[in-house]
């Protein structure tokens, strides 16, 4: 089995292929640059939105599997949600056609909608539609919030209670998720890869407990033993302060984050359950498994 995968030295990404590497799959990753490629996997320098790079690697490695796991949360300047999530989505699906590619596993989000209120769920939605319209085998899976070493979301968050002497609540702090733990992602696609059953399936990926924004930082806090007051940011303020991040300045949110933010991020893991074997990881400060 070969599998290919996009997207591969980022947080999501690289734990799918340390994953699919430990269970005996030969895999393929497509990086940026030489520089950051590791001898432990076969790299391909190129990109997800450069076409000819795509097609180089596809032909040359002949994956029977290829797995998206490319994302950004906000754009910039260069990288927009509609190329990097619609226009290479729909390549990917093309070239994958056109070279016999089987199957296309694809990591999405809870939230994803057409009709979503951010850009980011829309196209979200709209590149799970390529996917589902391919005529291709797929498998879908939409994570809540993710946790891990290296998460981006809670290591913002661990950087902001480290600096301030006061620990920053948004709004009023009752948002709702539902963490994940990167190993139940990564466990659930390698295994989904084997699995007929889970094609032209869409995941939830959710952990076992529902908690609100507040509840999560308290225990990033009893994670790293920090005792500053808590402080509520009035969301009249976040909001100012997020029009700032949609100017492309260095404001760490943005609108959409914010509204994603307030949107939350819970479902409903059955599927998930019954289909895959995987240990349940809560978000437990006082547990072995990072949060950070």
């Amino acid at each position: 089995m070969k599998v290919l995968v996009l997207g591969g030295t980022g947080f999501v990404g690289l734990a799918i292929v340390n994953k699919l590497i430990n269970t005996g799959i030969n895999v393929a990753r497509i990086v940026r640059s030489r520089k950051i490629s590791d001898s432990k996997f076969k790299d391909y320098v190129g990109d997800i939105t450069d076409v000819k790079s795509l097609e180089s690697a596809i032909k040359d490695f002949k994956p029977e599997v290829i797995i998206n796991s490319v994302g950004i949360l906000k754009e910039s300047k260069n990288v927009t949600f509609d190329n990097l999530i619609v226009k290479a989505n729909e390549d990917l699906v093309k070239l994958a056609r056109a070279n016999e590619v089987k199957r296309i596993i694809y990591i999405s989000a809870i939230g994803a909608n057409e009709k979503g209120l951010t850009k980011y769920f829309v196209t979200k939605a709209l590149a799970e539609n390529i996917i589902i319209d391919s005529g291709l085998e797929y498998t879908i899976f939409r994570p809540s919030l993710i946790f891990g070493k290296d998460a981006g979301f809670t290591n913002q968050f661990v950087g902001l209670l480290k600096l301030l002497p006061f620990s920053p609540i948004i709004g009023n702090g009752k948002y709702t998720f539902a963490p994940v733990a990167i190993e139940t992602l990564s466990e659930c696609v390698a295994q989904s890869i084997l699995k007929t059953k889970s094609s032209k399936r869409i995941y939830d990926v959710v952990g076992p407990e529902t908690l609100s924004l507040f509840e999560i930082i308290i225990r990033l806090k009893q994670s790293l033993g920090v005792k500053r007051p808590n402080v509520f940011i009035p969301m009249f303020f976040m909001r100012l302060i997020a029009r700032f991040g949609d100017l492309k300045l260095p404001i760490p949110i943005n609108s959409d984050q914010l509204k994603m933010l307030e949107i939350g991020s819970i479902g409903d893991s059955t599927k998930l359950k019954d289909d895959f074997n995987f240990k349940e990881i809560v978000f437990d400060p006082k547990g072995k498994y990072p949060l950070y």
